[in-house]
């Protein structure tokens, strides 16, 4: 669904608005038969994901954005060598000054309630680097569901940018200590490292991809994985959706792996 709405919006920016019915076959391009029990449930799954692209598909192009970037990724450096890494689904104009825009982001799954958009870090975060990274002001922040169509529009002040902030630097902090105290476990084991043997500090990208930040941890930092998901499921930012929602997981597991930490 996410690569289909990805397409239709790029031709839709390019100035071509794309019928349902090349829509549809976009649709069918991009399905992935994976993850369900059997037939049945997969022709209800696809069906249903058909009948939200085509409700989608008339409100945009009823009343189209003025999409200004698709997949916008950045880097945003913060303190205590600390980055934060990721990728905007949509940047749209929000009229007004030239640098005022709204970013969305789209979303496969159950609509969540509307407060929960006003205190979202993944929301914050969009914030904070469209400001710093990207010098713009984001006068909207937008979660769209594409199960009902709902848009869940909120926005960010100071106060709520710095304590998002905070979130991020104790949640690097933990990951720190926790492989701190791991490698303090070997330690017993191993004779300590001289400068010039010593392991160099390590870049950890935590990306909106599932499967791409397990490969990373695993190739870049093993100790890394056990540490991460520990924290992540105490602090409550990290959930499992059901099996059958496995093609969908990029959607739901950027919400809250943010930060990208240099480990020395």
């Amino acid at each position: 669904m996410h690569n289909t709405v990805r397409r239709f919006m790029d031709q839709l920016r390019k100035g071509v608005r794309l019928p349902w019915d090349d829509l549809a076959r976009l649709y069918e391009a991009e399905w992935k038969s994976a993850g369900f029990e059997d037939d049945y449930q997969e022709e209800g799954y696809k069906n249903d994901g058909l009948d939200q692209l085509r409700a989608f598909h008339h409100s945009i192009l009823e009343n189209p954005p003025h999409v200004l970037e698709l997949e916008k990724g950045f880097e945003l450096p913060l303190e205590n060598d600390v980055v934060l890494t990721g990728r905007m689904d949509q940047i749209n104009s929000a009229g007004g000054g030239k640098k005022d825009v709204e970013i969305v982001d789209y979303k496969t799954g159950k609509p969540k309630k509307p407060a929960d958009a006003k205190k979202d870090i993944q929301l914050s975060i969009y914030s904070l680097a469209a400001k710093e990274i990207l010098e713009l002001n984001p006068m909207r922040l937008v979660f769209h569901y594409l199960q009902n169509n709902e848009r869940q529009e909120t926005a960010r002040d100071s106060k709520q940018l710095d304590e998002a902030q905070k979130i991020v630097q104790e949640v690097a902090s933990e990951i720190r200590a926790a492989l701190s105290r791991r490698s303090q476990g070997h330690s017993s084991a191993k004779a300590a490292p001289t400068s010039q043997s010593a392991p160099r500090t390590k870049r950890i990208w935590l990306t909106r991809n599932r499967n791409k930040v397990l490969h990373t941890i695993k190739k870049g930092a093993p100790e890394l994985r056990s540490a991460l998901v520990a924290i992540l499921v105490s602090r409550g930012y990290f959930f499992f959706p059901p099996f059958f929602m496995s093609s969908f997981l990029a959607f739901f597991f950027i919400a809250y792996l943010l930060a990208v930490c240099w480990l020395g």
